[in-house]
């Protein structure tokens, strides 16, 4: 298939991302089962078919995705609404993380409409709560300088203080003082 001519469905997209969320779940079940009663080479060779699944799950993802490169690049809204579909599904899969990072610090430069900007604050959000770092954090506050607003700091600094761990807490604080030392218009 060329890559101008293919489009697939947001139906379809958003089959893959399911599909693609539902194989990461069964292997770290299955991984998680057997690693806590056999040896490390033992459970994978036994969780091979669901991590087989897993990957094929996750290149057919990465696949749809490249068709949308060129258009994503070329600031079309519907490309970067199902990349933002991509980056909210929040797959812990093989190689996620480095293409969130890629494509944060595209949309950081791009113009994003208000719909865009909230689901990306929404995610930001909620990944910002969750109890583990993700090494693509760093790259989301660079987007996330470019989309503030006072009503999303507010937010970011209700995390900061009322956050459920320690860690979520100075995680928040952390991202609200880069947001404030790099928008002064926040402050």
């Amino acid at each position: 298939m060329r890559r101008d001519t293919f489009r697939m469905s947001h139906s379809e997209f958003n089959r893959l991302l399911i599909n693609l969320k539902h194989a990461q779940e069964c292997f770290d079940a299955a991984w998680s089962r057997l690693r806590s009663k056999k040896s490390a080479g033992d459970a994978y060779k036994e969780a091979s078919q669901l991590n087989e699944q897993r990957l094929h799950a996750c290149n057919q993802l990465y696949k749809a995705l490249s068709f949308y490169h060129d258009d994503f690049l070329a600031g079309n809204e519907a490309a970067i609404d199902r990349i933002i579909a991509f980056i909210e599904v929040d797959v812990p899969a093989f190689r996620s993380g480095y293409a969130k990072e890629w494509y944060y610090d595209k949309l950081k430069n791009m113009f994003l409409n208000a719909k865009q900007k909230n689901r990306l604050k929404a995610y930001a959000l909620d990944l910002l709560r969750a109890p583990n770092y993700r090494r693509e954090w760093s790259n989301l506050c660079h987007l996330l300088i470019a989309i503030s607003d006072q009503e999303f700091l507010g937010e970011v600094k209700k995390i900061a203080s009322e956050g459920s761990t320690d860690k979520i807490r100075l995680r928040a604080s952390r991202t609200v003082d880069r947001i404030i030392n790099s928008r002064h218009d926040l402050s």
